[in-house]
């Protein structure tokens, strides 16, 4: 899936662009925030490897490849294959009612 409006491309920018057509905006870090859910965008270089998003509990859950869903630090998954978490956004959680 990709979201309609953000550009089709294998960049920082466009999946900044894809998160902020479903309501997220930039963040400064990847703590947990009353009233907000967040991501992480993971790069390496100039070029976007992974995400992932922040839990209730400040753990964080990720989608590797045909794998489970896992759960995980931050800083799990940084490495030679998803790099660093480099970029947070957040949007307000939705009211349940």
């Amino acid at each position: 899936y990709w979201p309609p409006g953000a550009p089709r491309e294998y960049t920082i920018d466009a999946y900044v662009s894809a998160f902020e057509t479903l309501g997220y905006e930039g963040c400064s870090d990847g703590n947990p925030e009353a009233g907000f859910e967040k991501v992480a965008l993971y790069t390496m270089g100039d070029e976007p490897k992974h995400a992932a998003r922040l839990l209730p509990d400040g753990n964080w859950t990720s989608k590797l490849g045909p794998m489970d869903d896992i759960s995980h630090s931050l800083g799990g998954v940084e490495g030679v294959q998803y790099g660093t978490a480099t970029h947070f956004m957040r949007r307000p959680i939705p009211d349940p009612s």
